[in-house]
């Protein structure tokens, strides 16, 4: 008579092994970074909380800027305390009437928001939008405009004295020949 009993020892460990692997709770820890919905969602989540707040800011201030509304600089994945499952975003905002980074906890799960932190000098990289205004407002000074002619035509020269020869730009190359 044959014993099947390790055969089905192996097979049962099989099958708890992959319903394991399988579970969402074990994918990277539920570490996974936001897919482009998520963040979007959370963006949306974190300029509706912001609107209240910013639209009284301004009622007071009343003042004629050409700033922009808040712009959204980062959205990343929010690191949970151990044991959290909960998929969490945070969503740094940027308030130009006050000068002062809005760092806000959205829920993914339920779409709330959790906390808002309020921090002022935190210098965040620039965003495409921040950087596309930077130019249109150095090409359009007219102070500026010609300065930026005058070096890049100093630069289009050939003649020009700082020139690199093009013998220096030559790296050497190196080969490898493989033995057997």
């Amino acid at each position: 008579m044959i014993n099947h009993l390790p055969t089905m020892q192996l097979v049962m460990r099989g099958i708890v092994l992959l319903w394991a692997l399988a579970s969402p709770a074990s994918h990277a820890g539920n570490l996974d970074p936001l897919d482009p919905k998520e963040m979007a969602r959370a963006a949306s989540q974190a300029t509706l909380s912001a609107t209240s707040a910013a639209t009284s800011t301004r009622r007071q201030t009343s003042t004629t800027s050409t700033a922009p509304a808040n712009e959204v600089l980062l959205i990343e994945r929010h690191i949970n305390n151990k044991g959290n499952t909960e998929r969490l975003a945070d969503v740094y905002t940027y308030d130009y009437h006050s000068n002062q980074t809005i760092i806000t906890v959205v829920n993914l799960d339920t779409n709330t928001t959790l906390a808002k932190h309020y921090q002022q000098n935190v210098q965040l990289p620039l965003t495409d939008n921040e950087l596309k205004r930077a130019a249109d407002l150095i090409f359009n000074d007219d102070e500026q405009r010609p300065l930026l002619n005058a070096e890049f035509k100093r630069w289009q020269n050939p003649q020009r004295p700082q020139a690199i020869a093009r013998q220096s730009l030559r790296v050497p190359r190196l080969q490898f020949a493989g033995t057997t």
